[in-house]
């Protein structure tokens, strides 16, 4: 529960920091991470398939990252 609480401040201040549009890529970092502390903590084993789909899921968030370019600095105005 408490995890879970540091985490939301967390989040909600990377993207006060950084924007919502820079850090929701983030979001899908989670089942990585799971895994890894799932592996640390409880011995999970990974196997060919998992392997495929957290290098998938590292690319993807990589790309979205960083492929972009630099942020627009003045948005579209609203009607």
């Amino acid at each position: 529960m408490v995890s879970a609480f540091v985490g939301w401040l967390l989040w909600a201040w990377v993207n006060a920091v950084r924007g919502v549009a820079r850090t929701a890529p983030l979001q899908y970092l989670m089942p990585p991470v799971a895994g890894v502390v799932a592996w640390m903590f409880t011995d999970e084993r990974f196997g060919a398939v998992k392997m495929l789909g957290a290098a998938i899921t590292l690319v993807g968030v990589a790309v979205a990252q960083f492929a972009g370019g630099k942020p627009k600095d003045n948005p579209a105005p609203l009607d």
